[in-house]
């Protein structure tokens, strides 16, 4: 079997909860090869956002819209890239918000923000908050978004190269597509091996390399890759102590997840 990314050989890596895991033996891609028989409807309900069927969901819990810019985890990446003062007039796509830390919860009364799930229980829940939101790709408006944002959401779909042209084609010319997902070829996901624990299928179905995903982007029309290895949390640790930043290299060869920026041409 080949590799969807960039058409080389594959081979069997792990048996992961009964599928079967494959690497691409050139960008070192992963996937399920299981992945486009499971049924992601029926998968992603309640019992999941409630943290009944994986290691990593969202939960339903206390929610209110912030009054002032909260920088949190999901944010912090944005106002590095616009500042706090330049997200006035800039169009926000979230691709899969989940329904508790999200963009429309803590950006939307400085910018405009939409979002897309396919989860309907997901798009019910932010809707009542007054959100605006999408169940299919067909029904955003194309060429709307100044930066699209998807944290931890890519692993999830069987189709990563339809998902990357979806958010080509709903991107603005010169627009963003700003994403976090695992490293596979990380040294703790190396070291880990098959107990690695972003390994969460059905959950996750796609396990990227910085070769791999920068590939993707490429193969789907984005053209300035930007790619970092360390954390938020390590970035926001290091920057207050000079001392701390001898140890960059160290946080950057274990991070386990990967920060992608991908332009649009202007």
């Amino acid at each position: 079997m080949n590799c969807f990314v960039c058409n080389q050989e594959a081979h069997f890596k792990y048996a992961l909860k009964g599928y079967k895991l494959l690497q691409c033996t050139n960008c070192f891609h992963q996937w399920i090869q299981e992945k486009d028989a499971i049924n992601l409807e029926d998968f992603y309900d309640e019992n999941y956002f409630r943290g009944q069927k994986a290691s990593f969901a969202a939960y339903f819990g206390n929610w209110e819209p912030a009054k002032t810019l909260h920088v949190n985890k999901i944010t912090y990446d944005i106002v590095n890239l616009f500042g706090k003062n330049g997200l006035s007039d800039k169009n926000i796509l979230e691709i899969g918000p989940g329904p508790e830390d999200n963009l429309f919860r803590y950006l939307s009364a400085f910018s405009s923000v939409e979002c897309f799930d396919k989860a309907s229980i997901v798009n019910a829940f932010l809707e009542n908050k007054g959100a605006k939101t999408y169940g299919k790709w067909e029904d955003i408006p194309s060429e709307k978004y100044d930066i699209a944002v998807a944290y931890e959401v890519i692993e999830h779909d069987p189709n990563t190269v339809k998902f990357c042209s979806n958010v080509f084609s709903k991107l603005k010319k010169g627009g963003v597509l700003l994403l976090t997902t695992g490293n596979s070829r990380s040294y703790y996901a190396r070291i880990k091996g098959y107990k690695w624990y972003y390994y969460d299928p059905p959950a996750h179905l796609n396990y990227f390399s910085a070769k791999s995903i920068k590939t993707l982007l490429k193969k789907t029309g984005f053209r300035k890759i930007d790619i970092t290895r360390i954390g938020r949390t390590s970035k926001n640790i290091l920057s207050r102590s000079k001392l701390a930043l001898g140890f960059l290299p160290i946080f950057t060869l274990i991070s386990s997840i990967i920060t992608v920026y991908g332009h649009k041409a202007k």
